[in-house]
């Protein structure tokens, strides 16, 4: 294959990775169809991990990985949007983690427990009724602990 074949291929397979990431709007310019900002709470880490995440930030840096950054509220946020070069944002659905197993969500109701063993684990589910009746089979069966589920959330749900 030629060198004008392989750079020809390249911009096939450039122009179809687009076609998935960017959506076209009515003045025919293209935008991210999705995007993620990661919120680092900085106010609860000591001064040494915070100059941890920054440094994280300068290694991705050194290794071609760029994006928006910004800080405010004691918060460290990476804008993973448009700015992002380097790395690819996949965007992935949640899927019920109870009685609906296959199931997209688009609204995720959670759950958070200690395991036998004394871990903590978060379960998402499709809908209230999925999850409460997992929570149940998760108290009866298996004597789990319910950290956060359905009392804790309509409690935080009253209080938005």
């Amino acid at each position: 294959m030629s060198e004008k074949d392989n750079l020809s291929e390249s911009q096939d397979m450039i122009e179809e990775m687009a076609e998935g990431l960017y959506a076209p709007c009515d003045s025919g310019i293209r935008f991210p169809t999705g995007w993620a900002t990661l919120q680092i709470d900085m106010a609860l880490m000591s001064k040494e991990d915070r100059e941890k995440v920054y440094q994280a930030e300068r290694l991705l840096q050194e290794a071609g990985i760029t994006f928006d950054t910004g800080s405010g509220s004691g918060y460290r946020d990476w804008e993973l949007d448009w700015s992002l070069t380097g790395a690819f944002l996949k965007i992935r659905p949640f899927y019920c983690m109870g009685c609906h197993g296959a199931q997209s969500i688009s609204r995720p109701y959670w759950a958070i427990y200690r395991n036998s063993e004394g871990h903590c684990v978060s379960y998402v589910y499709c809908s209230q009724k999925c999850r409460q009746k997992d929570v149940q089979t998760k108290l009866d069966e298996y004597s789990w602990q319910l950290i956060f589920g359905a009392r804790e959330m309509r409690a935080w749900g009253a209080g938005q």
